[in-house]
């Protein structure tokens, strides 16, 4: 029998056109139900619900219990984190864009996951002038017009699995660490100016449908990782 992957990413499908069923909605906790009703259309509030409802019951599942168990935490940049049940040493972390989430859930440690729906970007050389690390400027910029907006997205995204991982939001700042932007090619290049430790992580593409970008870090240099459809 192989052995468990050190880490399981689900790509979650989020239907705009419907509300998950009574049963699912019972499972959320007060606090999720309240956030949902603070969206201003039916087609945000589904999806942000289908994929509250899919993370507390793949979470639910990994960890043996009912859905409506699941306790969250906020750490100090709003990241959430399982608070019970305790002790399961599981790490998860929760993303979405356009009509796909893409949960991530470690037996090894804090992970960060990041899925970006693809679109128009007039404004993509400001952008990276602001928040990019020179080396990718100078890659994203020296791309061909039409290949700049995908390496883009893949920066963005990998940068952001990165940050959330890490858990210091924004804040971080977008420019100290780089990556690289050619698709099947996903690492880091430096951080705060050291490659050493950028080996010491892992980061990964998730391949997803077109029109996206997905990606996964954790502070690991070798993990196995899992990518699974949920249904």
């Amino acid at each position: 029998m192989s052995a468990a992957p050190d880490v399981r990413v689900w790509r979650i499908a989020l239907d705009p056109a419907r509300a998950p069923d009574a049963d699912a909605l019972a499972e959320l906790s007060p606090r999720e139900r309240a956030r949902a009703e603070q969206f201003y259309s039916d087609d945000l509030r589904f999806r942000w619900l289908h994929g509250h409802v899919a993370t507390r019951r793949i979470l639910a599942e990994a960890l043996g219990v009912a859905p409506a168990v699941i306790t969250y935490g906020e750490g100090a940049s709003g990241k959430p984190f399982l608070v019970a049940p305790g002790g399961s040493g599981l790490e998860y972390n929760y993303s979405d864009s356009g009509e796909l989430g893409l949960l991530a859930v470690s037996t090894v440690g804090a992970v960060g996951a990041d899925v970006e729906a693809m679109r128009r970007l007039p404004e993509l050389e400001r952008i990276t002038e602001r928040f990019f690390s020179v080396e990718e400027r100078t890659a994203i910029l020296s791309l061909p017009d039409a290949e700049r907006p995908s390496a883009f997205h893949r920066v963005w995204a990998r940068k952001e699995a990165y940050i959330k991982a890490v858990g210091d939001g924004l804040a971080h700042g977008l420019h100290r660490f780089a990556v690289t932007y050619a698709k099947g090619d996903a690492r880091f290049v430096q951080m705060d100016g050291s490659r050493e430790e950028a080996r010491a992580w892992t980061l990964a593409e998730v391949e997803v449908p077109s029109g996206y970008e997905a990606a996964v870090a954790i502070r690991r240099p070798a993990v196995s990782i899992e990518v699974l459809d949920y249904r």
